[in-house]
């Protein structure tokens, strides 16, 4: 990928944001690729509490279409919001954008792998979501609504996107691009999976208890029968290979648990998920 154009381009009065490190057309496809994978193809919601279930699939389909629309026609997120059905085009591929008084109107071609997901959305997804409105409303993408609550069609969309930002930050932000060599920095945290475990709540408080390593963040992985498990380490005494070897050998050897050798790579993204029962060290939620 070739380096951002604006790095080294300096203008004389107010200080301009410039654009971070972008992604490549491949690495656009392989977010949304891995969001569709992560969060709607391989979900598994028996460990959610029955009545929230629906609401956490109705918004993570939701998710993975307002996400093509970001990847893929580079739409802006206050853009999103005003699309209305009227504006989809199906017959020929089309999303037209609203004028803004920073834009003007426009058509935007769509992809073929959005047309499904745009009819899936429109006859099985949205008539859900539009159940919890107040009143009849002809925009595309609608809020979720947990059960017995309402929404109001002028309620402000700040919290449509909230839950997309959170699934799709990695653990590890310090990377221009996801590669172990455009690596800036270092968290100093380690992720450790750990699949297809037989008892998740007996290794969940082994792993809390346990008397060498202070637990960061443990919660379920995405599949529902593992546990991400995030600890500290200090690369001045070993490197992050070595660390995630040695702490492997120390699991399988005091617990018999099998550690996903994969992790081992400094770029491995991790995606948070949903988890009622998450632990967090007490240490980061004290204010």
């Amino acid at each position: 990928m070739p380096s951002n154009p604006t790095n080294f381009i300096k203008i004389r009065g107010i200080k301009r944001r410039k654009l971070h490190q972008t992604l490549t057309q491949e690495e656009l496809e392989q977010l949304a690729d891995d969001y569709y994978t992560i969060f709607v193809k391989n979900r598994d919601y028996s460990h959610v509490p029955v009545n929230l279930r629906q609401y956490i699939q109705l918004s993570r389909e939701r998710n993975y279409l307002m996400l093509t629309f970001l990847l893929y026609q580079g739409v802006a997120t206050n853009e999103l919001t005003t699309i209305t059905t009227d504006d989809i085009d199906l017959i020929k591929a089309t999303v037209k954008i609203r004028a803004n008084n920073r834009t003007n109107e426009r058509k935007l071609h769509l992809k073929a792998e959005q047309i499904g997901a745009l009819i899936h959305y429109q006859q099985n997804i949205r008539p859900k979501l539009l159940e919890h409105y107040t009143q009849e409303t002809d925009l595309l993408f609608l809020q979720s609504a947990k059960p017995n609550q309402t929404i109001k069609p002028n309620t402000p969309p700040s919290n449509l996107f909230n839950t997309l930002k959170i699934q799709i930050l990695s653990i590890n932000p310090h990377l221009t691009k996801r590669n172990d060599e455009d690596l800036i920095k270092h968290s100093l945290l380690m992720t450790i999976d750990l699949d297809h475990l037989e008892n998740l709540n007996q290794t969940r408080e082994m792993l809390l208890k346990d008397e060498y390593f202070e637990t960061e963040l443990l919660f379920k992985s995405p599949s529902g029968d593992g546990l991400k498990w995030i600890i500290k380490v200090d690369l001045e005494q070993a490197t992050h290979q070595e660390y995630y070897t040695a702490v492997s050998n120390y699991l399988e050897q005091q617990y018999n648990i099998k550690v996903d050798a994969s992790g081992k790579d400094i770029s491995r993204a991790c995606f948070l998920c949903y988890d009622s029962e998450a632990y967090i060290n007490p240490r980061h939620t004290t204010k």
